[in-house]
């Protein structure tokens, strides 16, 4: 819950690297929501299934732990979950097309946000909270 979101906090304390994380998130959201099927060959139904799964799960719990900032980020990352489902088909070009557009938003927050924000790199140790927080602080920083 919020301990998890206060240690993911720890890596991202400018200002600019939390906007530039809110930028790049829904990005970074949307293609790992198309290439993450794909790992599994879901066929277009099954896909926009195992999508709407985790989108539910993400900001059911996101509610629990902070119900505005829950609701809020719903609100905010049906944009790239609706698009995700709209655009997934089962078919090569979509993972790499998924996986580049989620790999460069990645790395667009890390340099523009953690290494010109002056933060420290994101952490290995890390990428598990990451998997789980990263969405919701992109939301909860700016209440």
């Amino acid at each position: 819950g919020r301990k998890g979101l206060e240690y993911y906090r720890e890596a991202h304390l400018s200002r600019w690297n939390c906007l530039m994380h809110t930028i790049g998130m829904p990005f970074v959201y949307y293609g790992i929501s198309i290439w993450f099927p794909m790992l599994f060959q879901y066929s277009t139904e099954d896909g926009w299934k195992l999508q709407t799964f985790f989108y539910l799960v993400y900001m059911t719990h996101y509610i629990c732990v902070d119900r505005q900032v829950g609701v809020l980020t719903s609100l905010v990352y049906f944009i790239p979950y609706y698009y995700s489902v709209s655009h997934y088909e089962l078919s090569l070009y979509m993972f790499g097309y998924g996986f580049m557009f989620s790999f460069v938003f990645l790395v667009f927050q890390e340099i523009l946000g953690h290494w010109l924000g002056g933060d420290i790199w994101s952490r290995l140790e890390a990428v598990p909270n990451a998997i789980l927080y990263a969405v919701m602080f992109s939301v909860d920083h700016l209440i």
